[in-house]
């Protein structure tokens, strides 16, 4: 993270000539292996900035950029305003630490700065000091906090983030997908599984590698969807158990059965399908996570794969294929794949076709002039000719 001296300056002025009143006891932060002890302070706001590449919350920023068609500026005012009002989105959150704040009159935990005022820890903290400031200006209007050194690593900072942010009473407050996007960032600043695993608290070495295969499944999705890095789509729609089942029950068992990437791609392609249906029409379509378990066990049934994909080919971007037929082939492919189950059940099949013949309005218009139906009664009478057949009946 840059450095920007103008402002370094003026928070080294300000500790210069405040000593006895905002430097407060040491706190053990870990950097290139070491634990240091480094001093506090109690830093007015005006000399702190919100972090908006804040690792925890950039995907709340990234979605509102997304819709803005531009990135927030952290030093213009109206735009502080709003990634102010993002942070606090969270109203249960929100009012739980403004309360707390209020109560108690002091922070319970420490903040953390870059050496040049951005908030690495502590941005909602200071969204709420920010709040109690206008009711009480005099009280509420600095942020207690560890101030880093200049020539912090990316690497260390992202621990010292862990640290503070990935205990496990912590992880829970942040959401699925922010852990998953804080795991990377640990990732792309050069530490190996296992170091990450060791920051993040009760984290296993194969939980790491699992977390960002993860994170790609979302990745590739969120292409298909045509909102790259969009991460709060996910958590919008509350999708993130969805590629737990697509990662356990889809790309795992068919990468244990040796099945090419291609053929992988092409069926993961059909689950987001109907991801993507229930994010751009969701009044049309329901996804629950047993639809998308029963999707995933689908697709890798043949049978019940044909019908779940019949005349997909058809359409030169699948994407393009109304919602009705997707709702439509799901309900086939669910038949398919449960008289599948059954097939060893012969009498079973036969009373469940029994009923769903019993269920139709043979008085109805559409039973009486719809042609496709004499079709389908003239080869449903040919199969039970040739069942009788083989059973000896004729």
């Amino acid at each position: 993270m840059a450095i920007h001296s103008k402002r370094a300056e003026q928070i080294d002025a300000y500790i210069d000539s405040h000593k006895t009143s905002c430097i407060k006891g040491k706190q053990k932060v870990e950097i290139k292996g070491k634990i240091e002890f480094l001093y506090s302070y109690m830093l007015p706001l005006n000399l702190l900035q919100y972090n908006h590449e804040n690792r925890r919350f950039n995907l709340e920023i990234q979605e509102f950029e997304t819709q803005i068609g531009r990135t927030l500026d952290p030093e213009d005012k109206e735009d502080v305003k709003k990634i102010k009002e993002l942070l606090l989105q969270d109203k249960i959150e929100a009012e739980k630490l403004y309360y707390d704040l209020k109560q108690l009159g002091e922070q319970r935990e420490v903040a953390a700065i870059t050496h040049d005022g951005i908030v690495v820890n502590g941005n909602r903290r200071m969204a709420t000091i920010e709040e109690l400031h206008i009711e009480s200006p005099s009280k509420w209007d600095e942020l207690w906090v560890i101030r880093l050194p200049e020539d912090i690593s990316e690497k260390d900072l992202w621990k010292i983030e862990a640290g503070l942010q990935l205990s496990k009473e912590k992880v829970a407050e942040y959401g699925p997908v922010n852990n998953l996007l804080m795991i990377f960032e640990g990732h792309k600043a050069g530490l190996s599984h296992s170091e990450i695993a060791a920051s993040m608290y009760g984290w296993s070495e194969e939980q790491v590698r699992t977390d960002l295969e993860r994170l790609g499944l979302i990745d590739i999705f969120l292409q298909f969807l045509g909102q790259p890095k969009n991460y709060g789509v996910i958590k919008r729609f509350q999708l993130s158990e969805h590629f737990i089942d697509i990662q356990k029950g889809l790309v795992k068992k068919l990468k244990d059965s040796g099945a090419p990437k291609k053929e992988l791609m092409k069926k993961l392609e059909i689950v987001f399908l109907f991801l993507r249906a229930r994010i751009t029409k969701p009044d049309s379509i329901s996804i629950s996570h047993y639809d998308v378990r029963n999707i995933c066990k689908i697709l890798q049934d043949q049978k019940a794969s044909d019908a779940l994909t019949d005349t997909f080919e058809k359409y030169k971007d699948i994407r393009q294929i109304p919602i009705e037929k997707l709702v439509d082939n799901l309900d086939t492919a669910c038949d398919v794949k449960k008289n599948r189950e059954d097939e060893l059940k012969p009498g079973k099949l036969i009373d469940r076709a029994i009923s769903a013949l019993n269920g139709i309005d043979r008085k109805g218009k559409h039973f009486k002039s719809d042609a496709d139906v004499k079709t389908k009664l003239k080869a449903l009478d040919k199969l039970i000719r040739d069942m009788k057949i083989d059973l000896g009946m004729l």
